[in-house]
This record gives structure tokens, C-alpha cells and sequence, in this order.
């Protein structure tokens, strides 16, 4: 079986070099190569004509009914291409690419996705294709616009998966009529005795922010904060979102982990008194990308409005219609994200957030954490 790094090797010289970030790259592509200081239009120019002979693109991600409208008509406003809109978790759609290219089918042409199917299915058991070589846009590879300096490659060849959000999740809320904020300063301040009986959480077993949460406060806070928070205060778990949030908003439990943003905003805009946090000095957070992850599929049935996609989604007019629909947070220095997400969750320069989607972490640090969880937590079920 060839390797991944074996098949890297054979893209060839010009590969290579685009590899490198040349300001002008020598790119391989299904039309003519884009080389030289002008030449990436040309390339361009090509692609939007194969495309509208296309006609459409096959967009997977997930189950957002805003990204389902926005991000078709603004890519479709922009080439003119008819964008068919696959929603759903992203393990479904590995699921149906995998028993797709055995068959030797190929139905869909790119994704944006969360990380664990991501990594451990789509990469790992060779479904996607490289992205960089088909990076050609100068928009998106200025570096300067990048908020990391380049663009934002997830996995080690740094070649296939590339980040389209960076945000910092916010896995307490408080409802502030029970609870005020301001006596909340530590992740310790959870342990008071007045808070026993009080907080209720997401599943912190199972895959989810449940899960993300518990593990991420192993791993900052160690086995005994995790005990005192989860066992000794008497957590109340749910396995149902809504459930969690009607809590909040009742104040049946008017402090909880690991809710999803979109409720609580619709808790807001009714007028119930809710706030989200994103951690405290001890453990100031942690950051995620939640669908952002962009992914080519082997053998696209649309490849030359793949390849614009690509670079659309990277660029300024793409961050904005993606990341506007998921109120997240660009990974470009040129989109101004507090127009549309809360600056709560707006990485702070400086701070030494936790990455859930780094990628030793997704292979195998956060299933150790959640072990760890699990056995101080025991087997409680779901309420």
C-alpha cells in the first residue's frame, strides 16, 4: 500500500515547490499550470470556465440552516455555480465516502468538518486529497492576512486539511438572576458549598462539548478538581441540549457546562437573563474550530469548482459568508469577526489557549483525558 507521504513524494518537483509558499508556486492542476507572476489568473480564468460547464458543487458540513442558505448563494453569487448543500455530522459523511470510493463512486467534492472524523477517518483512511497544491489565489496566500502568518494546515504534511475558524468556545453559563457573575472568579469557585446541587452539564463522557469540557479540565485542572466538580457537587448530566439550556433558563440549574452557543442566544433574544463564559485565569479556555475544517475529496465530480472553492473559503469574501453563518471567528487579520460573532469568543493576544483541534490532542491525548474522566466519574447515566 503506498504511503501518504510515498504519494506527497510522488506530486513531483512542482509540487514541492508549492509546498514551500512561493509568493508565485509552479502548481499542479487538472487544467493548464499556473507559474510565473500572472499566471495564476490565467489558471484561474480556466477553472471558472470548467466550472460553469460543471454547473455545480457538492458541499458537505454541517446541520447549520444558515450555512445551508448562505454559503450557496454567496459562492453562487460570486461564480455563478449552483451549490447542492449536504448537512449533517461529519462521522455520517465519512461513513458514506467510505462505502462510496470502494465502490469507486465519488459524490462529493469538498467539506467543511469537525476534527475527530476528520483526522482519524477522511485523512487517515486516504479519502481527501491535497489542497495545497491547488492554493493559487494571492489573497490567500499573503501571509500577512493570516492570523498565524500562513495558511493554517491541520495535519503533519500540512498539505491536506486546512483551518477555516479558530474560536474560543465558552462552556459555562450562568443564569445571572441565581447566580452572580462577578462572585465567579476562579473554576475553584464551583466547589463552594452553595453551589452543590446547582450545576448541571453536558454528557462529559460521550463525543461532544460534554466531553471536550470534562477533558479539558482534566488536563488543566487535574483528577481532584474533576472529582469535587463532577461527583462530590453533584452534577446533574444530560445527554440532551435542549434540556441542558431549558435548565439554565428555568433555573432548575442555573449554572452549566458545555451548552451550545446557538441556544443560548435564543434564550437571550426571548429575554431570559443568561451569560456564557469562557474559563478563568486557573484555566482561561479552550480554543476550537468547530465545522471549520476544509477537505477535497479524491476524484471531486466537479473539480474545477472545487478548486475555486477552495481558495473562496480562504479568502475575505469566503471567511465572512462562512464564519458569519457560524458566528465563529475568521482565521484571516483582514475580516473583522465581532460584526457578527460575540467578542466573548475572540482569541486574546497573548494567552496560551488550549487547542482541542490540535492534532496529537485529537489522536489519542483527548481519548487518555476522557478515560481519565470516566473513571473518576463511573457509569452515571444521562438524566
Amino acid at each position: 500500500m503506498i504511503t501518504r507521504r510515498a504519494f506527497l513524494a510522488a506530486l513531483g518537483a512542482a509540487g514541492l515547490l508549492a509546498a514551500c509558499g512561493q509568493a508565485a508556486p509552479n502548481l499542479p492542476s487538472s487544467g493548464p499550470t499556473a507559474s510565473g507572476g500572472g499566471d495564476w489568473q490565467k489558471q484561474w480564468e480556466a477553472w471558472m470556465a470548467g466550472a460553469k460547464k460543471e454547473g455545480k458543487l457538492v458541499l458537505a458540513s454541517g446541520p447549520s440552516p444558515e450555512a445551508r442558505t448562505k454559503i450557496p448563494e454567496a459562492f453562487g453569487k460570486k461564480f455563478g455555480i449552483e451549490v447542492e448543500y449536504l448537512g449533517g455530522p461529519t462521522s455520517d459523511l465519512a461513513n458514506r465516502l467510505r462505502s462510496e470510493q470502494a465502490a469507486n463512486q465519488f459524490t462529493v467534492d469538498v467539506s467543511l468538518s469537525g476534527a475527530d472524523s476528520t483526522y482519524l477517518v477522511l485523512y487517515s483512511e486516504h479519502l481527501t486529497e491535497p489542497i495545497k497544491p491547488h492554493l493559487i489565489h494571492p489573497e490567500v496566500l499573503d501571509g500577512n492576512a493570516w492570523t498565524v502568518g500562513k495558511v493554517w494546515y491541520m495535519d503533519p504534511d500540512e498539505q491536506f486539511i486546512v483551518r477555516a475558524s479558530s474560536y474560543l468556545s465558552q462552556p459555562l453559563a450562568v443564569n445571572t438572576e441565581q447566580v452572580k457573575v462577578e462572585d465567579l472568579t476562579s473554576w475553584k469557585d464551583l466547589l463552594k458549598p452553595e453551589y452543590k446541587g446547582k450545576i448541571a452539564t453536558y454528557d462529559p463522557i460521550k463525543a461532544g462539548s460534554g466531553s471536550q469540557t470534562s477533558a479539558y479540565l482534566y488536563n488543566t485542572l487535574g483528577a481532584d478538581f474533576i472529582r469535587g466538580l463532577y461527583v462530590d457537587q453533584g452534577m446533574q448530566i444530560t445527554g440532551d441540549y435542549r434540556q441542558l439550556t431549558d435548565w439554565v433558563a428555568r433555573g432548575v440549574y442555573p449554572l452549566a457546562l458545555a451548552g451550545r452557543s446557538e441556544d443560548y442566544d435564543k434564550l437571550k433574544k426571548d429575554g431570559f437573563k443568561v451569560q456564557q463564559l469562557t474559563g478563568f485565569p486557573d484555566a482561561p479556555g479552550y480554543i476550537s474550530a468547530g465545522f471549520g475544517l476544509v477537505n477535497l475529496f479524491k476524484n471531486p465530480p466537479h473539480p474545477n469548482a472545487a478548486k475555486l472553492f477552495l481558495n473562496w473559503i480562504l479568502m475575505k469574501d469566503g471567511q465572512i459568508a462562512w464564519n458569519s453563518s457560524q458566528r465563529t471567528v475568521s482565521v484571516r487579520k483582514d475580516v473583522d469577526s465581532s460584526a457578527f460573532a460575540d467578542p466573548a469568543i475572540i482569541p486574546k493576544p497573548g494567552v496560551n489557549y488550549f487547542d482541542v483541534y490540535n492534532w496529537d490532542y485529537v489522536q489519542g491525548g483527548w481519548s487518555k483525558a476522557n478515560g481519565q474522566v470516566k473513571n473518576i466519574i463511573g457509569n452515571r447515566a444521562s438524566g
